[in-house]
């Protein structure tokens, strides 16, 4: 999210080829058909490309502890790179620090209620 103080430098995007047929749960949930990919980059000249951009900045995720970061460096090592080197924060670990009581009915000390929980969107 964009704020005071804060700017975007920049974006990557890219699509891969997979190496196997698409589930049909992940063309469910992204709409995106084996076909689709057939003239895309393989994963790992995406997974350089994507490394190279990142440099030594942090990588910051929802979960990303639990979840993309593994994926990340599973995908990193199968594809024989380095994983980036700069810090990652995952912003749910820093959610249950800020806001410990979230999911909960008592209201806060300073009389407002906490967020329903932690998911990013009821963070936001």
């Amino acid at each position: 999210m964009a704020g005071a103080g804060t700017d975007q430098t920049g974006t990557f995007e890219s699509l891969a080829r997979p190496e196997r047929k698409l589930p049909a749960r992940i063309t469910e949930l992204t709409g995106l058909q084996y076909s689709d990919l057939a003239g895309a980059s393989p994963i790992g000249h995406v997974l350089g490309r994507f490394l190279d951009w990142v440099g030594d900045r942090p990588l910051i995720a929802h979960n990303g502890s639990g979840y993309d970061f593994p994926v990340l460096d599973a995908a990193v090592a199968r594809a024989g790179l380095t994983p980036p080197p700069g810090p990652r924060l995952d912003t749910l670990e820093l959610a249950h620090i800020v806001f410990p009581r979230a999911g909960s009915a008592i209201p806060g000390v300073n009389g407002r209620v906490p967020p329903p929980g932690r998911r990013l969107d009821e963070l936001a």
